[in-house]
């Protein structure tokens, strides 16, 4: 085990599940940077979820989850679908949202943006 590998906590380590809010999960993924992408993944989860409060996921910009990224990996374009929170994100299908992109008391909404 490496020194790096002491320092990044696990997912559950000093968390109490019964009290753990939703702004605790951000809190969560802010102090602990290593594992901030699995605390908006799980975030997003549980948002799409919750009954007990009406929820707006709203997405701007999401024609850039669809084109090729920036990003380079031993000379191959990563595609945007590799990338967690980008794929996380990519709610349109051939016909429209997708149903993992649904919001039990809410809903997601989302904007196109040219450049």
């Amino acid at each position: 085990e490496s020194q790096v590998e002491k320092k990044v906590p696990t997912a559950t380590q000093n968390i109490n599940r019964r009290d753990f809010t939703l702004r605790d999960m951000v809190d969560w993924g802010l102090r602990h940077p290593a594992l901030a992408t699995d605390a908006l993944l799980a975030l997003k989860t549980e948002l799409q979820k919750t009954r007990r409060f009406p929820v707006l996921i709203a997405i701007d910009g999401l024609n850039h989850l669809y084109e090729p990224t920036p990003y380079f990996v031993e000379g191959k374009r990563v595609e945007p679908q590799q990338l967690s929170i980008a794929n996380a994100f990519r709610a349109l299908g051939p016909g429209g949202f997708e149903q993992d992109y649904t919001v039990n008391n809410g809903l997601m909404v989302a904007t196109t943006s040219l450049y």
